[in-house]
């Protein structure tokens, strides 16, 4: 009688491995569909341009005119205003989601890597609402 539960046991657990190797591999079948975000020989000319649009988010773009969104775990401090950056590639010389930004001595790891479309519009592209108060206040009187 006890032999039956240990072959109980055996099968279930052998069931639940089963099913957990299928879903796994289910997994990969889906992140194989999506392309990796990479930029090849970025270390060898491979970038064109980069703007930082706050303190975690940078976008770059490749030599052929692609840009790319990278975000840094937690936040990178000086990256929206320096002049220069590095970037810490993989030894093959390829920006991805394993990389990293260099900022003041300061190393910046990805979270994200993703392609884009470009980087957003500048906030000058905005009409100043302190002008749209100011207009509004003068047709009032008159």
């Amino acid at each position: 009688m006890g032999t039956a539960i240990g072959f109980g046991r055996f099968f279930s657990v052998l069931a639940c491995g089963v099913l957990l190797l299928a879903n796994t591999a289910h997994s990969d079948e889906d992140a194989a569909d999506t392309p990796r975000a990479v930029i090849k020989f970025a270390d060898h000319g491979g970038i064109n341009d980069w703007r930082a649009t706050d303190r975690k988010t940078l976008y770059v773009e490749g030599r052929h005119g692609d840009w790319f969104k990278a975000t840094v775990f937690g936040t990178c401090p000086g990256l929206r205003f320096t002049d220069t950056i590095g970037f810490e590639t993989e030894s093959n010389g390829d920006l991805d989601v394993f990389s990293a930004v260099l900022v003041n001595g300061r190393r910046c790891a990805f979270r994200t890597f993703e392609a884009v479309d470009g980087p957003p519009k500048k906030n000058s592209d905005k009409p100043d609402s302190d002008a749209q108060e100011s207009d509004e206040q003068h047709s009032s009187k008159e």
